[in-house]
């Protein structure tokens, strides 16, 4: 199973009010929620087949408005976290980053670091 794969099962299993997008690309408009995938980069894990993949997860909402989409995106931070760090899967955040998506939509990166293998697959 891909990094990719492993993330998107996680969050489907996730009790979020967000649309998923598994894929990181450009949107022309985000009207809810949205969480994005991803991957950033790959490093060598212990042993012949396992890896460590850094995969960005990022946290968009549909408000330009500075105040709400503030206070909509440290809520969804929240869920997220928690959503997280209360799973019993590998996948493990490692930080968050504010941002802004495509220069409108305030935004975090949060980085996932995602133990896989090739057996996996």
């Amino acid at each position: 199973m891909t990094a990719r794969a492993v993330v998107l099962e996680q969050l489907a299993t996730l009790a979020l009010d967000a649309t998923v997008i598994p894929y990181g690309r450009a949107l022309d408009n985000v009207s809810e929620n949205t969480l994005m995938v991803r991957v950033d980069s790959v490093a060598k894990g212990q042993g012949i087949v396992w890896r460590t993949y850094s995969v960005a997860l990022l946290l968009i909402v549909p408000f330009e408005d500075p105040q709400r989409g503030e206070d909509e995106l440290d809520a969804l931070l929240e869920d997220v976290l928690f959503e997280l760090e209360k799973s019993t899967t590998p996948l493990v955040w490692t930080s968050a980053q504010r941002a802004v998506f495509q220069e409108k939509w305030p935004c975090y990166e949060v980085t996932l670091s995602v133990p896989t293998s090739k057996e996996q697959a």
